[in-house]
């Protein structure tokens, strides 16, 4: 199986290192698909240990995207279970975007499973 490393980068100023932009995943995507994955194993067979796994990628995406939020001088309003299931920016891939107006926002993931884009 050969296996394929991708990054998203943005080049700017204030991204020191980023000379060219790829249209990667984000920490966020992958994120969100352990945590389908985590739910999925839970509901197969449940236990303690799978359950603390899943409260610590909701942890993990809420403190990406507060990253995301302070960096662009936002402060971001949302708990840990809201985070999961807002809107994403289709550009950027953020929840509470305000850099890309124009970019469809979509939900992807709901307490049914995951949307497809």
């Amino acid at each position: 199986m050969e296996l394929e490393r991708l990054y998203f980068k943005e080049p700017s100023d204030k991204y020191p290192g980023n000379e060219d932009a790829y249209p990667g995943t984000t920490s966020q995507e992958v994120v969100r698909a352990l945590l389908e994955r985590s739910r999925y194993v839970q509901g197969q067979h449940p236990c303690h240990e799978t359950e603390m796994i899943i409260q610590h990628f909701q942890r993990i995406l809420h403190l990406l995207e507060s990253r995301a939020n302070r960096l662009h001088g936002r402060f971001l309003p949302y708990s840990l279970e809201e985070v999961e299931y807002l809107d994403i920016c289709l550009q950027c891939g953020h929840v509470t975007c305000e850099e890309h107006p124009e970019a469809r926002k979509v939900a992807p993931w709901s307490k049914e499973g995951w949307r497809n884009r």
